[in-house]
């Protein structure tokens, strides 16, 4: 848990093999964790991945979050826990599986800014879209920057 507990940004770059990045359960190792960039991760399916059967539930609140060629994500976390993802500004390029974006009150009480292609913004549903469309920028190849 200490080796976690200073780390700021950390940054994901084609690591073939991971699913998930974080079980629930460590979020509380990397609390401080503010910026979190994945990108060219073919078998990523979720961000966080629920530990069934623990009753603990972390929590993690990021200034900035970075999805970028990530063809097998689905969601960003799995489960339907009280783990708790709060970030300011999200960016999502090249993600064709990610339908769905969860966003509660506590969420949508952070969320300052989406990035994303245009044609995946399209695929939310109405409600949602109306919502955020004031914050919501399109972005094109090229315009994603990883460290």
């Amino acid at each position: 848990m200490g080796s976690f507990a200073a780390l700021t940004t950390l940054y994901l770059h084609a690591c073939q093999e991971l699913t998930y990045v974080f079980k629930s359960s460590m979020l509380e190792s990397v609390s401080n964790l503010k910026e979190l960039q994945i990108d060219d991760c073919e078998n990523m399916k979720t961000i966080i991945s629920t530990d069934h059967g623990v009753s603990e539930c972390g929590s993690i609140s990021l200034t900035s979050l970075t999805l970028d060629d990530l063809p097998e994500l689905v969601s960003i976390w799995d489960g339907t826990d009280q783990t708790k993802l709060l970030f300011e500004n999200i960016t999502v390029y090249d993600c064709p599986q990610l339908k769905q974006m969860t966003i509660d009150s506590e969420l949508e009480q952070t969320l300052k800014k989406i990035s994303g292609e245009q044609d995946w913004w399209e695929w939310e549903e109405n409600e949602l879209r109306s919502k955020f469309e004031a914050i919501f920028n399109p972005i094109k190849e090229g315009d994603v920057h990883t460290s």
